[in-house]
């Protein structure tokens, strides 16, 4: 009787142990798999920065993407005609304002609208 007693305390304890090893091996592939996703997260973001140029009666500005020119915009986007901006930081502004879409995985695209809530000058 003893013997039989401490063959079922063995199972039992033999399946406890499957058991805690099945969880922490389900947990330890979860938590390289969210390591790997969050890196290769990381690695898609390429830098971005925007310098603002000097051209001709005003601003523009231009985009870099991976020290490559993604954008160069000379004028006052989403504005008719061609108006540059009438200071640097106004370029700037807006540039940062596209970079912002970019990087929310937005088209670069802006409106007359976006730009007057951001103060730009598109009477010039």
């Amino acid at each position: 009787m003893m013997i039989l007693q401490n063959l079922t305390q063995h199972r039992t304890m033999m399946k406890m142990i499957k058991h805690s090893t099945a969880i922490c091996i389900v947990f330890a592939l979860l938590c390289c798999m969210s390591c790997t996703q969050q890196q290769q997260q990381q690695d898609d973001k390429l830098p971005a920065d925007a310098i603002a140029v000097p051209v001709k009666n005003g601003w523009g500005y231009e985009i870099y993407v991976d020290n490559k020119m993604y954008i160069k915009q000379d004028y006052i986007p989403a504005v008719s005609g061609t108006h540059q901006f009438v200071s640097r930081r106004e370029a700037l502004t807006t540039a940062h304002l596209v970079l912002d879409k970019m990087k929310a995985g937005k088209k670069p695209f802006l409106t007359v609208e976006e730009l007057r809530d951001a103060g730009i000058n598109i009477t010039n």
